[in-house]
Formats: C-alpha cells, structure tokens, sequence
C-alpha cells in the first residue's frame, strides 16, 4: 500500500457529514443522526466542510436542486448517500467510506469537474461582446454637441431635475454569484448601508427541513424576511417527550452547547425516559450560561427563548404540549437580528409542526 493510499484511508476514518433532512421524514433524519452519533462522525455546517452528503428521504424537485447546488460546492474527495428507510442509513454511510477512499473514482470524478468548469469558461469567453458604443460610427441624423441647443438661461437641466441623474441614486446591482444589491437601507444604528438579499437554507444545521429564509440584509442585520417551504409535507406523529428531546437537541447544537445536544439525541434514541433523561434535566437546571444567551429572544409560541425551554422541559415531563411554528410569526421576529441570533430563533421552531397558513 503507497503513502497516498495510506493518507486516503487515515482521512476518512471520521469523515464530515451533511445531513439533509427532506419534510415527512423526520424519524429517518432521527436515524441518521443516531447512527453518526455512534459512529463519533463529524457534523458538516456547509458544503465546504463536508465529505459525505446524506439525503434523509427523496426530496421534491425545490429540495432537490438546492442539493444539487450543495454537492457542487463541497470539494474532493466527496461521496454522495441517499437513504429512504432507517435501516438503509448504515449501509449507505459505509459506501460512502469506500466511495471516499477508491481513488481511481476520486480522480475521474476531480477530472469530471475541471472539465465542466473550463468548460463553462470556454462559453463565458466566447459569448459576443457588446457592441462599444464609443467605436459606432456617428448617425448622420445626430446631432454633435456643438450643434445641440444650449439650456435656457445656461441652466443644467440637472439642476432644474429635468433629465439629469442623480449619482447618488440607489441602483440595483449584480454581484459575484447572482447576489443583487437592493436599495439602500437603514441598519440598527442608523447608517444607510446597501442591502443585500440573500436566500438562508434549507441546507444548514439546527434547520426545519425544506425551509428556505428570504431576507433582505443591511450590514448583519436582518431587515426583511420571508418563510418559504419547499415540497412541504405532513410528519409523522410522535411521541411529546420524543419532539421535545428533539426540539432542545437542535436549540441547543443552535446555541454552541454541542454535548447537551448529543446528551439530548442520546436521550431521544432512549425513548425520552430513563437515565439519560434525567442526567439532561439536571444540567439544564444548571445552565445558567444559556439561560442568560437565551434570554429576550422571540420563540414560537410567544415568551422568549428562556421560556420555550422551559416549556420543552415540561413536555418531556407530560405536563405541557409543544406549540405549533407559526411561519408569519418566524418571519417577524427574525427581523432586526443579527445572522447568527436568527439562526438561533430558526432552530427553535426546527421539529415544531407548521402551523395552518393565516387566510
């Protein structure tokens, strides 16, 4: 065996997973989250970091092409598992192991994607230019400059707002990538700064799945936002304790507290009760650091999010219900939050069941 096998197999030993959940299917995403955690591999935040994809269920066609846009941005060596029933999830995560370490693949499938990107370059440099204005031999019905009427009085018809632009006008603008510059808006501390709309999700961590974020942003603030769900499905039901481990895992993996989420899918794969349950509950009447990072932020339900976990304790106690994730109301708090702070309040309303649409 040469060195580069040798490294190949040392690298993916604990390979980085994206997880993309599809709607309806949430007991299979409970399963491919049980089966990493036994496995001890890494959660993927992005595409960038990822080494397998790992689709929870056949998406709708909206899901699908954000996948697709996924696995174009995650780099080699990359492997891609589909898995429709909880018995399927091993299976596929270890082909995806051999698939990460067959060179031979790896290499064809690196060649495959230089070509289409050189390509793509080829077509974008052979597209016709557009005619220079400034080379177009004059009309003779044109008039030169000299010959053009001066303005009234000497006044610029700028001044007088009579044709002239303003250069100080707000322009749409096309950036790298497809993003758009919007108009200018005004941030939390009262500058005008350029917003840009961008699309968050539907493939990030602590995320309801299919969900996509349409938000207008102004410096790190959130300005606007719209809730939209792609190839929306009914879940399954559930047991209240079993949605309220969920619940908490994905708040707090959202909150930077990664072994209370691990202790809370721990909890969950236990059937909500037992000793792991209780362990969970003890720490969390020890939290004071997230109480107080949690403390005044809008959660689904009404309260912050201080009182939605305590609300997720009483569930897991059987003496409450889980309330529905109203998307009218998701979309409104998240504005005038930082990025970070409304990926926060997303995450609570993650495993949450949409509430009907308001008529």
């Amino acid at each position: 065996m040469g060195l580069t096998d040798r490294l190949a197999r040392a690298a993916v030993r604990r390979p980085h997973v994206l997880l993309v959940p599809v709607p309806g299917q949430r007991t299979l995403r409970w399963g491919a989250e049980d089966a990493l955690d036994q496995l001890g591999w890494g959660r993927a935040t992005s595409p960038a970091e990822a080494d397998v994809l790992l689709s929870c269920g056949d998406p709708g066609r909206d899901l699908a092409e954000h996948i697709e846009v996924a696995w174009e941005g995650m780099p080699g060596p990359r492997a891609r598992a589909f898995a429709t029933t909880t018995d399927e999830v091993g299976a596929a995560l270890h082909a995806a192991v051999r698939e990460l370490a067959d060179l031979p693949s790896q290499r064809h499938d690196a060649r495959t994607r230089t070509a289409a990107r050189l390509s793509a370059a080829d077509q974008r440099d052979a597209a016709p230019e557009p005619p220079d204005e400034q080379a177009m031999p004059p009309d003779e019905n044109t008039m030169s400059p000299d010959e053009a009427e001066p303005d009234h009085d000497g006044m610029d018809l700028a001044d007088a707002g009579m044709g002239g632009m303003d250069h100080s006008m707000d322009m749409d603008m096309e950036l790298p990538g497809g993003l758009v510059m919007a108009d200018r808006v005004e941030d939390r501390d009262g500058l005008r700064l350029e917003g840009l709309n961008l699309s968050l999700g539907p493939l990030l961590p602590g995320w309801p799945a299919g969900l996509r974020l349409d938000v207008l942003l102004s410096g790190d603030v959130l300005t606007r936002a719209d809730v939209v769900r792609l190839d929306p499905r009914p879940e399954p039901a559930a047991p209240g304790a079993l949605l309220a481990l969920d619940a908490l895992a994905m708040l707090l993996e959202a909150a930077g507290w990664s072994e209370g989420a691990l202790r809370a899918r721990r909890a969950r794969a236990a059937g909500g009760a037992g000793p792991a349950t209780d362990d969970l509950l003890r720490r969390l009447r020890r939290a004071r650091l997230l109480r107080w990072s949690l403390r005044g932020l809008p959660a689904p339900g009404g309260g912050d999010l201080v009182d939605h976990l305590d609300r997720l304790v009483a569930v897991m106690r059987d003496d409450a219900q889980l309330p529905e994730a109203d998307d009218a109301d998701l979309a409104h708090d998240v504005v005038g939050l930082d990025l970070g702070t409304a990926a926060l309040v997303v995450a609570a309303h993650a495993p949450l069941q949409p509430a009907p649409a308001r008529v």
